[in-house]
């Protein structure tokens, strides 16, 4: 029997390939980012920031891989690292707002969030 963690990690690993390949179809000029975060959603859903943060990594990578192109066509190497990091940094923070269910994002889909309001994730217990 397989556990929990180990169908999270298939199922990430399929979205990622799924928006991998939305990537490659799209080309450099189509930003396909926001399909990168719906593994990392789910995978920071599902099993934790550890996890997330893994596949937002992965999807960084991944996405850089496919961004190489874009360096031979512009010559402008840095873009490359550039895209890289903040794609590395918008998923990472993706990770971190599934991964605690009393967060901001688990406030805002059950509705319990108002503009203004602060978050009390981790504060349950005072």
């Amino acid at each position: 029997m397989l556990s929990q963690r180990t169908i999270t990690v298939a199922i990430s690993i399929l979205l990622l390939c799924a928006a991998t390949l939305l990537d490659f179809l799209t080309g450099a000029d189509v930003s396909v980012l926001a399909f990168y975060a719906l593994p990392v959603a789910f995978a920071s859903t599902s099993s934790g920031l550890r996890a997330g943060t893994a596949v937002a990594l992965l999807a960084a990578f991944s996405s850089a891989v496919l961004g190489m192109n874009a360096v031979i066509y512009t010559g402008r190497p840095g873009l490359m690292l550039w895209n890289t990091l903040m794609s590395a940094a918008t998923l990472t923070l993706v990770a971190v707002g599934f991964a605690e269910r009393g967060g901001v994002v688990w406030r805002v889909v059950r509705g319990g969030w108002r503009a203004g309001e602060r978050s009390t994730a981790g504060n349950e217990g005072d």
